[in-house]
């Protein structure tokens, strides 16, 4: 059920942006031919920056949640906390179906869908997720969980053509990127899963960069990326991650000392340490402390 409370997490931050659909995969950038030309420091955050731009989703056009949303997810909530997964689902669904769609109720079918696929019911997923289809075309975390269902149900193009759409709805989910390549390795298109890779690598580089620029990188930007990388389970992300602990904004080293905590990242424990001591900011220290905390929980 981890990844049910995950879904719980997201309330109120799920945002979508239009997009054309299409059968293809995410553009890929090779860059010239010929000889690499070197970059320097500034040029490399230059075009960092440029791409962030470029990846930052648009404003959120979710309602806000009405009295009785918020109502319907604290009983879910509460229900799901004390085991009472029944309580749970029935309150999930009832706020799933409710209007305005707002981030209560995408949370809520984000929810259900793992509720169902955890307890072994993806067929009960997608007829809940046929229900909700008008939603599903305006949030690519829903289409998310759609395309896990159908790879769990052993339909890998149905599952790359819902994850490439949410690609390009969230092209910061960088992650979908590895598992439409898990799934198309599987199925013998090694030219195009490693495409897919090479987008992932190229990514994953401009966002490390941007991150270790504070003098010409915005802390809005900043600040994404280390929301990006809080959802990728790679080194690279998480000495980035480490890197920021040391982040001139204090909001940036939060952000950064909880994600280090939630992605289990016992290298970055010394650091934390001096973070909860040393920081100016009483919210920062008090972050590193409970990143701490957790480390040690799943250590003992």
């Amino acid at each position: 059920m981890k990844r049910i409370a995950l879904c719980l997490w997201v309330i109120l931050v799920v945002g979508a942006c239009d997009r054309d659909d299409g059968d293809r995969s995410p553009p890929v950038t090779f860059g010239t031919a010929g000889a690499p030309v070197e970059e320097t420091a500034e040029e490399e955050a230059e075009s960092a920056e440029a791409e962030l731009e470029e990846l930052m989703p648009a404003t959120e056009r979710l309602a806000e949640p009405t009295p009785e949303q918020e109502a319907l997810m604290m009983e879910a909530r509460t229900a799901f906390l004390t085991d009472d997964y029944e309580t749970a689902e029935v309150a999930f669904r009832e706020l799933a179906r409710s209007e305005p769609v707002s981030g209560a109720t995408v949370s809520a079918t984000l929810a259900l869908g793992q509720i169902f696929v955890e307890t072994g019911r993806p067929q009960e997923a997608l007829e809940f997720f046929e229900e909700v289809e008008e939603n599903l075309e305006e949030t690519p975390e829903l289409l998310l969980v759609v395309a896990r269902v159908y790879k769990d149900l052993g339909q890998p193009q149905q599952a790359l053509q819902a994850y490439d759409t949410a690609y390009m709805a969230r092209q910061d989910y960088l992650f979908i990127l590895t598992e439409m390549a898990e799934i198309l390795i599987q199925e013998g298109e090694e030219d195009r899963a490693a495409q897919l890779l090479l987008h992932y690598e190229e990514r994953l580089a401009q966002m490390a960069v941007a991150l270790g620029s504070p003098d010409q990188i915005s802390v809005q930007q900043r600040a994404f990326v280390v929301e990006v990388f809080s959802m990728l389970h790679d080194e690279r992300a998480h000495d980035a991650l480490v890197m920021a602990l040391d982040d001139p904004d204090a909001q940036v080293r939060l952000h950064a000392a909880v994600a280090l905590g939630d992605l289990l990242v016992m290298e970055a424990e010394p650091r934390l340490r001096r973070l909860a001591v040393d920081d100016r900011s009483e919210e920062v220290r008090r972050a590193a402390r409970e990143a701490i905390q957790t480390l040690q929980s799943v250590r003992e």
